[in-house]
């Protein structure tokens, strides 16, 4: 057997995304292919270019996606048409190229040039990273080998309980960067995002177009909107100059009997390095241009890398920083089973038979249930896979903080690091986000304000945050002023007093549940229905899902409820609970372990003595969403 067995992982040759949309699709993915979602045909002969394969979907009726592949044991390209925007996973073999035909929102209409900065304005770097939890060094992690962030994190203000509205990629990004919570832009799956015209379209304005249209030079790379979600990047609304996309490049398979993880043998081969260097070099491009906050001409880079986002990529010298898998921390038993007093809807398999997430191939032949927990083994591998995932993206992040203080820029630049949401490695006998546990929705914050560099440098608070109150707060911070219109709390006063109880009270986060993962998978029989293999609504209508959990997190506790979905309103059914949640984060609690993401096992709903807390929250909780 080859030492490596070379797969198809097309990865970043650097695409310059305008305004101009191809007549036959919105865009293409190099080297990534669309997998197993409302496929409509597949067509072997007669499809000789990617193009060719477009213009056929263009021309197919309810053709939403394609891709242009060599099938596994064949020689030659096939054309494959889907009915739905699905997942985006590497090609099986080197060559692919996929597209979507989501159209791109009109332009708007002409303004006028946006007026100067205001006096005293800050640079911002806004920096994301995929399916990043609190997996660092300096969030108590020390076995996770983050020198970059840990340092940086001397520099800035930590959040220690901060949380994604919705721990899936796509509505997470989209609630963040446009200011409204999942229920507002009605986003909770792939199919949809907030330019739609029936939730807001044009009207809303992003964050980086926020910052546009106050003076900011606006440029972006990587994966900071999701890929589509909206079209181009949301290029002619949100950027000053052309978002730079990747694709291109080559991983392998480790041949070490764990082949959910890849390695890379040149930094330049792959995506997240470069969208580093991209970042790196635009920076000094700015200097260069007097484009910074220092001549009065402020600006916003956001770079979005993907890792550790499935399959884990890096270079082999990050897997060598960890101890062998039989040695790797994982979670207490305790944690590695489902929560005592669980309500069924609030697990999901994500791996094995129900394929939530193909590119763990170690999980293909595991029949993982409530009750059927994951070898230790394989726990252990995931868990090192990931970390030295971390570690490599760590890298990345590091060159890009080093640039911005080797450029003088760091006293007058707001930094940003963010995770769009956490990722279970085994709490909970679970294996993906995807659920409204501590450990997919806490994520990690870390913000540099220079001004208040004596009180917030190096600090943490345990004040509750969301993802979507970055928005409001970064921009105050750097000097754009309070935006209007946004569902997000600004969380500035925290920078002045960290400790501060008065400025958020609770985290809210929700997430959707449906008995299948796709409207074109026929639908269960009500014999079939069953809460013990739920799916995540991924590519079914808004209007057909079946339920929503709501979930809020003060300091002290987490509370979660489920309910129906009204499909016809797109609203929750309050008064049809199909479960609820207390999880208590005390210190003193049973639970109280060091990481908050191996708490959360004994569900207090029942607990008589925990009554007058479930009615306080209950109350908290719907009167938030009832709002929004």
């Amino acid at each position: 057997m080859l030492a490596h067995r070379v797969i198809g992982i097309a990865w970043l040759v650097f695409l310059q995304t305008t305004s101009a949309t191809p007549t036959c699709g919105n865009s293409s993915f190099s080297g990534q292919c669309y997998h197993n979602h409302n496929q409509i045909t597949t067509k072997l002969t007669g499809v000789t270019s990617p193009e060719d394969c477009c213009e056929l979907c263009s021309d197919q009726s309810g053709c939403a996606t394609w891709t242009w592949w060599i099938p596994q044991n064949q020689t030659t390209h096939a054309c494959r048409l889907f009915g739905s925007v699905g997942a985006l996973l590497p090609c099986p073999q080197d060559d692919g190229t996929s597209g979507d035909m989501t159209p791109v929102p009109p332009a708007p209409s002409p303004s006028p040039p946006p007026p100067p900065a205001p006096p005293g304005a800050m640079n911002v770097l806004f920096i994301a990273v995929d399916d990043l939890r609190a997996q660092l060094g300096v969030y108590n992690h020390t076995d996770t080998h983050t020198p970059n962030l840990d340092a940086f994190a001397q520099t800035a203000l930590l959040f220690e309980n901060a949380h994604a509205q919705i721990a899936h990629c796509s509505p997470s990004r989209n609630s963040l960067m446009s200011g409204r919570t999942p229920d507002s832009i009605k986003v909770w799956n792939f199919i949809d995002d907030f330019r739609d015209p029936t939730v807001g379209g044009p009207d809303i304005v992003a964050l980086p177009q926020y910052f546009k249209q106050k003076g900011w030079w606006t440029w972006g790379a990587g994966k900071v909107f999701h890929p589509g979600k909206p079209a181009a990047n949301d290029q002619t609304y949100s950027w000053t100059d052309p978002y730079v996309e990747a694709s291109g490049g080559s991983c392998a398979t480790f041949d070490n009997g764990h082949p959910s993880n890849y390695a890379c043998f040149s930094n330049n081969a792959t995506a997240d390095s470069q969208v580093a260097t991209a970042a790196v070099e635009k920076l000094q491009q700015l200097v260069s241009r007097n484009i910074t906050a220092a001549n009065g001409r402020p600006f916003l880079v956001a770079a979005g890398v993907h890792k550790p986002h499935l399959p884990y990529f890096y270079l082999p010298e990050f897997e060598n920083m960890y101890p062998p898998v039989e040695e790797t921390a994982i979670p207490p038993p305790q944690a590695l089973t489902i929560p005592v007093g669980m309500p069924p809807i609030a697990w999901m398999a994500c791996m094995g038979i129900n394929g939530e997430e193909p590119n763990f191939i170690d999980f293909n032949n595991l029949n993982l249930t409530q009750t059927q927990v994951a070898p230790t083994s394989l726990v252990r591998n995931i868990t090192r896979g990931y970390m030295a995932s971390v570690s490599y993206v760590d890298q990345q992040v590091g060159r890009m903080l080093t640039m911005l203080d080797t450029l003088g820029l760091q006293k007058d630049t707001v930094v940003v690091v963010w995770g769009d949401h956490g990722q279970n490695l085994g709490e909970h006998n679970t294996y993906c986000k995807m659920t409204l546990f501590e450990s997919a929705t806490r994520v990690p914050l870390l913000i540099r304000d220079p001004s208040s560099s004596k009180t917030s440098w190096g600090a943490r608070t345990d004040s509750p945050a969301q993802l979507l109150d970055m928005y409001p707060t970064v921009a105050v911070l750097a000097g754009a002023g309070l935006p209007s219109s946004v569902d997000g709390v600004d969380l500035s006063p925290l920078f002045t007093d960290p400790n501060n109880q008065g400025v958020s009270i609770a985290a809210f986060s929700q997430q959707a549940r449906c008995y299948v993962k796709n409207a074109a998978t026929p639908f269960p029989t009500p014999q079939q229905k069953t809460f013990l293999n739920m799916m995540t609504c991924e590519f079914v209508p808004r209007t057909q899902m079946d339920f929503m959990g709501y979930s809020l997190r003060t300091r002290d506790y987490r509370f979660t409820m489920w309910v129906h979905w009204n499909g016809t309103a797109m609203t929750p059914n309050w008064n049809a609970s199909v479960g609820s949640e207390l999880y208590d984060h005390r210190p003193t609690s049973p639970d109280g372990h060091l990481h908050p993401e191996w708490r959360e096992n004994n569900n207090l709903i029942a607990d008589p003595d925990s009554a007058p807390i479930v009615q306080q929250l209950r109350a908290r909780l719907i009167a938030h969403f009832t709002a929004k």
